[in-house]
């Protein structure tokens, strides 16, 4: 059963109950959208995904743009998909001041 909680009213909301590496029903998808449309960032926590599955689950929502950012700077497990990025608060060999 799909659950949504607000972590941050209007801004984050939190879904349970639905595995994101299989793809989801209509339904299911209809109520995640229903929840987007609620709050712009949504958190789906303890996924693991494969790079396909993130991105069928992605498109989703709608056309996917392939990113302009050279593959080097995607991350190396997104570099040779273009629809992929690596987002992230980690800053690897650069010394933090």
């Amino acid at each position: 059963m799909l659950t949504v909680t607000s972590l941050s009213k209007p801004f984050a909301g939190e879904i349970k109950g639905v595995d994101l590496s299989r793809p989801l029903s209509d339904a299911h998808f209809a109520e995640v959208l229903e929840a987007w449309y609620q709050y712009p960032v949504l958190v789906f926590r303890g996924q693991e995904l494969s790079l396909e599955a993130q991105q069928d689950f992605a498109s989703r929502f709608g056309p996917l743009m392939a990113r302009a950012r050279p593959a080097s700077a995607r991350g190396k497990s997104a570099q040779d998909n273009p629809y992929l990025m690596l987002v992230s608060n980690v800053q690897i060999g650069r010394a933090h001041v």
